[in-house]
């Protein structure tokens, strides 16, 4: 049940700076080393149910480093771009010295936007650079862009591999490179079409 609760830091629909924060593993280091479950859910409700089992702490407190050790391992290569990432994480406080001379007008314009400012949520980056106009920051939306593409886990390509082979059946054997491309992006999309205005806009067609 532990893992389970930590799961969340490498789950799918997530972006590259959940992989990149580590710090979320390390205050749940602390806090079950003190007893403490409440960032873990179903840990704290199996305690409460069940007062008279003792909860094994050492067990826990060990599979949590196994699994810090297995973070920093995978995603090394993620502090080689520390700087990109923290960067999309929050442009308001990237010091606009150190940041590539393309961004630096582009960030300066940004950080005195009031109004950006107050839009701006970090559990909503993706919406807030899409926001963005493209004509004042062509540079950070480009950057936005590439960093919000990066993953961190396999999902997304097992997943894609995994519809394939439910689509590129022996009985689809006409089954082109086009609309298995076309096939592939419906079935792997979380975007839900708005057929109420897609109807809206087609022509009509009398009958003769």
């Amino acid at each position: 049940k532990l893992i389970q609760n930590a799961g969340h830091l490498s789950c799918s629909g997530q972006t590259i700076i959940s992989f990149f924060n580590e710090v979320k593993l390390e205050l749940l280091l602390g806090q079950v080393k003190k007893h403490s479950f409440v960032h873990l859910p179903a840990t704290q409700n199996f305690s409460a149910e069940n007062p008279a089992v003792p909860f094994p702490v050492e067990k826990c407190v060990e599979a949590l480093k196994m699994l810090k050790a297995e973070f920093s391992v995978r995603f090394r290569e993620l502090h080689v771009y520390a700087k990109e990432i923290r960067l999309f994480q929050n442009p308001f406080v990237a010091d606009i010295d150190e940041a590539p001379p393309s961004y630096q007008f582009e960030l300066a314009e940004l950080q005195n936007c009031d109004v950006l400012k107050d839009a701006f949520k970090p559990n909503s980056l993706i919406d807030f650079y899409a926001a963005l106009p493209n004509d004042t920051y062509p540079n950070i939306r480009k950057h936005a862009m590439k960093m919000s593409t990066l993953f961190g886990s396999t999902y997304i390509c097992e997943q894609t591999f995994s519809r394939m082979k439910l689509l590129k059946s022996p009985t689809r054997s006409r089954l082109t490179d086009e609309h298995l491309h076309q096939c592939l992006r419906l079935a792997v999309t979380g975007m839900e079409p708005d057929i109420q205005l897609l109807t809206s806009q087609m022509q009509t067609h009398s009958s003769h």
